[in-house]
C-alpha cells in the first residue's frame, strides 16, 4: 500500500469510518441526503446527481446485481 493511500486510510478511520462496500457507502449518503427516508430515496428526482443511479444500494449498469446480503444491510442501515 502506498504512503498516501495508507495516509488517507488512516484519516477516514481517525474520523470514525469504517471499510465497507462502495454501494452501501452511496445508499448511506442517499438516506443521509433523505433524512433516512427509505422512501424518499427511492422517489428522488435529483437526477443530476452522480449517485442517483445507484441510490437504491443496486448498481444497474452490473449484470449481476451485487451481493444480496450486502444490499439487504445497506437498505436497513440509517445514517447517524
Amino acid at each position: 500500500m502506498s504512503y498516501i493511500r495508507e495516509e488517507a486510510r488512516a484519516e477516514a478511520e481517525a474520523h470514525g469510518h469504517e471499510k465497507r462496500p462502495i454501494l452501501q457507502a452511496i445508499r448511506a449518503k442517499c438516506l443521509d441526503c433523505c433524512v433516512g427516508q427509505p422512501k424518499e430515496v427511492r422517489l428522488c428526482q435529483a437526477y443530476d446527481c452522480d449517485l442517483w443511479p445507484y441510490r437504491t444500494g443496486k448498481n444497474p449498469f452490473s449484470a449481476s446485481g451485487g451481493n444480496p446480503a450486502t444490499l439487504k444491510n445497506a437498505s436497513q442501515k440509517t445514517p447517524e
